[in-house]
């Protein structure tokens, strides 16, 4: 009995270690690793909508694109489109912070330089620009400033500059410096636009 244990503890070893288990364990190791990896690729891909679609923005012509929205302040330059003597009614010279009368305003166009090369730049909802530039406004307009939407004019393709207006009242008839703006200063104007990888 004595000799027998040790040559069944040998018969057993042998067996457990035969190639038809050790490849049925491979493949079943192989199966888990597959699986593993398809369960990973799977939670990528997953994971990787739900990250773009914070950044997907359906744009006018049904593009798709991953953007950056991009904030910033002031403008580059500055341009007096009209100027004239202008009688603003109590509504209109309020939104100046100033008494009903005849002023010397301007409607100034402001620009803001945001070309970035090989960037696609999308118009985004800016209410703290100026107002949007339109081809109707007139500057005698007794109503003036009172039901324009503020913005910016909607960018073209490859566009190097985003453009908006500021009514700027600079004096009464007297001569008196006002220096008045409305919606505000060029300065403060906040520009908000993404930009896209073309």
């Amino acid at each position: 009995m004595k000799n027998l244990l040790p040559f069944l503890m040998i018969a057993f070893v042998t067996i457990s270690c035969s190639n038809e288990i050790e490849e049925s364990y491979l493949q079943n190791d192989l199966l888990k690793e597959q699986n593993s990896n398809i369960a990973v690729t799977k939670q990528k891909e997953t994971s990787t909508r739900v990250a773009k679609v914070s950044q997907i923005k359906t744009r006018a012509n049904g593009d798709i694109v991953d953007d950056e929205l991009v904030v910033v302040y002031g403008s580059d330059r500055t341009e007096t489109a009209k100027r004239g003597k202008i009688a603003l009614k109590s509504a209109a010279a309020a939104k100046f912070g100033l008494p009903q009368g005849v002023y010397v305003v301007e409607y100034l166009i402001c620009y803001k330089n945001v070309y970035k090369p090989g960037y696609d730049i999308w118009s985004e909802e800016s209410q703290k620009c100026g107002y949007k530039p339109s081809q109707d406004f007139v500057l005698g307009n007794s109503s003036i400033a009172l039901t324009k939407d503020r913005g910016y004019e909607e960018p073209a393709s490859n566009a190097r500059e985003l453009k908006t207006f500021v009514l700027h009242v600079v004096s009464d008839l007297y001569g008196r410096r006002m220096d008045r703006y409305d919606p505000c200063t060029p300065k403060d104007i906040e520009w908000k636009y993404s930009i896209s990888p073309q």
